[in-house]
């Protein structure tokens, strides 16, 4: 085992191994020493960059945070029609769920919302501003006709929100037979049925 944490072992790589520790073992088996292992360092060399479980939490939320920002900026350069950029989206979200499987879990846990206030409240205004952006691009789908004007843009958010997240907490469970890109094409295109005029 390698004595000090090289620049080699990236963000990411710690990120992995805490949401595998969580999908495994819990939140409560998220520490530096269970980390360390995992990625083939020392506690000790670990414990200088990352002192807490808060400090491994926020880590895992500024890598994921940082992804998901890229895939909403890479879905709207890629995609032509609001549609098209929800889709694209969407399918970049399975894939970072696929990656992190721990996700949902840390998302909804205690630990992020009453035991790490601070965290939380970074969580939750980082969503809130995802909200505001995915919701603009709901209303220039309607202002062009291709979804539904009936209804308000952060009612269809909340519904896209969903295609995601429920699949991510039975992914997140190793629920049998669920096969993720399967079931997030599906739900595309009922949520496509929905809301398309």
């Amino acid at each position: 085992m390698r004595e000090r944490l090289e620049a080699s072992v990236r963000r990411e790589q710690i990120a992995e191994a805490a949401m595998a520790i969580v999908v495994d073992q819990g939140l409560g088996a998220l520490t530096a020493r269970n980390v360390a292992k995992l990625i083939g360092v020392t506690a000790p060399a670990l414990y200088r960059h990352y002192r807490s479980k808060a400090d491994i939490l926020s880590a895992v939320l500024d890598v994921v945070e940082a992804l998901k920002a890229d895939n909403l900026k890479k879905a709207r350069e890629q995609a032509k029609s609001p549609m098209a950029v929800l889709r694209n989206f969407l399918m970049r979200q399975i894939l970072l769920l696929q990656r992190y499987r721990g996700l949902p879990l840390l998302y909804l846990s205690d630990t992020l919302w009453f035991e790490e206030p601070k965290l939380g409240q970074g969580v939750r205004e980082r969503c809130n501003a995802e909200r505001a952006e995915i919701s603009g691009i709901i209303l220039q789908g309607q202002q062009s006709d291709e979804i539904r004007g009936d209804l308000a843009p952060t009612d269809i958010y909340h519904a896209f929100l969903g295609l995601f997240v429920t699949l991510g907490l039975m992914y997140s469970r190793h629920m049998e037979g669920l096969d993720l890109l399967h079931q997030a094409e599906v739900n595309w295109k009922l949520f496509e049925r929905a809301v398309s005029v």
